[in-house]
């Protein structure tokens, strides 16, 4: 019997660790033939969207000995791209603190990709959009990047008008990147608990296609009733659940 995905967000882990994983790459085929290149999703906090975008990371850096079994297996051509995974839940005690926290993660891309970069505290959006560059020349591949938790220094600090509205323009300057860099960006996904237009920081990407109400992905995150059984019958059983 295998074991229980209690508390894991990644996907690499969860199959090498032979834990239940309950088959969502069908969806994530839907978003890859959709053709369209920039994807949003909202949903609750521990909703598995942090692992749906580790599965995600994991299909487009090729690794197709993780899927066996899966719906995605023989649907993709598995060709590998530099894949930047970017976990937005920085410390935003202070615009200050949230700038430096986001040039601490660019700066360790830069060591993963082997590219050299100049490290530049009060502008990460500098960083990123250089980073961005110099792996796409490096690989000759256009990049993946996916946003976990897009709003949550902005919810961290919410009921701090002033404080929050200074974490937005951290922002806005730092995701304004991804359309200045759109020829070299293969795939971009951002996921969060807030709605993309309640906090108004993709003024530059107004092509983003938001999943987040759209039914067909209504089942992405998250354990249906028909999932349960399929998956975990046997646990529910163990507990004398009818």
């Amino acid at each position: 019997m295998k074991n229980l995905p209690i508390g894991q967000d990644s996907f690499e882990n969860l199959i090498h660790d032979n834990c239940v994983y309950v088959d969502k790459t069908e969806y994530i085929y839907r978003i890859l033939s959709s053709g369209a290149r920039t994807q949003f999703l909202s949903r609750p906090r521990r909703f598995g969207k942090s692992l749906l975008l580790s599965t995600i990371k994991a299909v487009f850096e090729g690794k197709r000995e993780l899927f066996q079994g899966l719906f995605i297996e023989d649907k993709i051509d598995w060709q590998p791209h530099p894949v930047i995974k970017l976990d937005m839940t920085k410390d935003a005690g202070s615009a200050r603190s949230l700038r430096i926290a986001l040039a601490s993660s660019i700066m360790s891309f830069a060591e993963e990709f082997d590219v050299e970069i100049d490290y530049h505290e009060e502008s990460p959006a500098t960083m990123l959009e250089r980073l961005i560059k110099l792996v796409a020349d490096r690989t000759g591949r256009q990049l993946v990047i996916l946003v976990d938790e897009y709003d949550k220094p902005i919810l961290d600090v919410i009921e701090n008008p002033s404080l929050a509205a200074e974490i937005r323009r951290v922002l806005q300057d730092f995701y304004v990147v991804f359309k200045s860099s759109s020829s070299k960006i293969r795939f971009l996904m951002l996921t969060g608990v807030s709605k993309i237009n309640q906090l108004s920081i993709f003024s530059g990407l107004n092509q983003l296609s938001d999943l987040t109400l759209n039914t067909e992905y209504a089942g992405m995150c998250g354990y249906t009733q028909a999932e349960l059984e399929q998956y975990f019958d046997v646990y529910i059983a163990s507990l004398g659940v009818v």
